[in-house]
């Protein structure tokens, strides 16, 4: 299989505001963080697909991997490759050709699970990068992804499962990047997975107001 960065070698796509990651570890507890600078929370309508939030100025809309899947810039520059992507700050709407990937032309990626952070559809070969330190992968809940928050959102009209996961970052070994030694860094995943159009949020930057966008969205 092929290296994905954060979101291709992945897990997790994001804003740094008031948050600041490092080779140590970056949390993110329940509540959304406050926006910082000049970031409120309203502002011009943003298009993400069929999804539109009242984004602050300067965040932008970049492709994905999957043709029906994309990523949030809301802090610093990004490249328009979805390859190179992988420390671009922000979060990803991923549509259901990512959430349930066709196993003979889709990425070479799982199915979405529940139970599972979006980290654990990078399982194979070099895994998901990890956002704190992309050298590193993400970790599924076998190598040690804790569940530490969840409960139901909304976003716009439709219910979604909210889930927060804390999630270890290892080396990767020598042959094909498979998860070596644990590291001391870690990161928060937010993820809101809305069953009934099998589209899933992923943030890993705990983007401020965050929340409370998602919940006043607009579907087209």
């Amino acid at each position: 299989m092929w290296k994905l960065p954060l979101t291709r070698t992945l897990a997790a796509a994001l804003v740094a505001g008031g948050l600041v990651l490092s080779a140590t570890a970056c949390s993110g507890g329940g509540k959304d963080p406050k926006p910082s600078g000049g970031a409120a929370a309203g502002g011009k309508g943003l298009a993400i697909g069929k999804l539109s939030i009242a984004a602050p100025t300067g965040w932008q809309v970049k492709q994905a991997q999957s043709p029906d899947s994309f990523r949030v810039v809301v802090s610093g520059s990004c490249p328009d490759d979805p390859d190179k992507q992988s420390t671009c700050k922000g979060f990803q709407l991923l549509g259901v050709s990512h959430v349930q990937p066709d196993e003979n032309e889709g990425l070479p990626i799982q199915p979405y699970q529940l139970g599972e952070p979006h980290a654990a559809q990078y399982v194979q070969d070099e895994g998901y990068d990890c956002p704190a330190d992309p050298k590193l992968r993400g970790a599924d809940k076998s190598l040690g992804a804790r569940l530490v928050g969840q409960g139901t959102a909304t976003v716009g009209t439709q219910k979604a499962e909210y889930r927060e996961w804390n999630i270890p970052c290892y080396t990767r070994g020598p042959n094909i990047g498979e998860p070596d030694k644990k590291t001391t860094v870690s990161y928060t995943e937010r993820d809101w997975y809305l069953a009934a159009s099998k589209t899933l949020i992923v943030d890993e930057w705990n983007t401020p107001n965050l929340k409370t966008l998602l919940a006043k969205a607009t579907w087209s």
